[in-house]
């Protein structure tokens, strides 16, 4: 069994309704369950509260591998907004703890990007400029690193799925709130084909 977690709701209903849902479910710390047959779609919040969700899952269920797909801002300009990216490595200011994840062999076409998880949202050139700076990562996100964490001391797969919303500056609320709807529809229209093939 497959789980995919996203931080929205507004993110993981797209994903989620590509297949027949059974049932729905609360799950401790805040997170909402969706159930299919072969897949479960689990809504984690942001933050820290996002590792705390995918604990209390994992107390319940044995997925065979978990998956985040979700969207992030770019920390530099070679990245484009609606762009989607494999990550290969995950990263927070919060830990000296980082983990290497494997490409899906399945998406050869999927760009790769190296990705931090930050505590807030970053909203100002400076702060952006000085995460590129400190950690070399592309990507920012406020939850792949706890659910990364959670895997890791249990041995379950974990891979993750981004699409660039914004240039982590000023305008990220903006543009964020904008394209919210469309990206995830779009992100969710390119991770179908993959998913499929958990439901063969």
């Amino acid at each position: 069994m497959l789980t995919i977690c996203s931080a929205l709701k507004s993110e993981l209903m797209p994903i989620a309704g590509s297949f027949p849902l059974l049932k729905k479910q609360t799950i401790a710390g805040g997170g909402s369950l969706y159930l299919s047959e072969h897949m479960h779609f689990l809504r984690t919040g942001v933050g820290q509260t996002a590792g705390s969700v995918l604990q209390a899952y994992l107390k319940q269920f044995q997925p065979a591998a978990v998956w985040n797909a979700g969207l992030a801002g770019a920390l530099h300009r070679q990245f484009h907004p609606a762009q989607i990216f494999q990550i290969t490595h995950v990263q927070s200011l919060t830990s000296t703890n980082s983990f290497v994840l494997p490409e899906q062999e399945a998406l050869p076409e999927l760009p790769v990007a190296r990705l931090v998880t930050a505590l807030q949202a970053v909203t100002n050139t400076e702060e952006r400029d000085r995460l590129r700076a400190q950690t070399s990562a592309d990507l920012v996100d406020m939850e792949a690193f706890y659910l990364a964490e959670q895997c890791r001391t249990r041995d379950i797969p974990f891979a993750a799925f981004k699409m660039v919303s914004d240039y982590a500056d000023a305008q990220t609320e903006k543009d964020f709130l904008q394209h919210l709807h469309s990206y995830s529809q779009r992100l969710a229209q390119a991770l179908y084909p993959l998913l499929l093939k958990h439901v063969a």
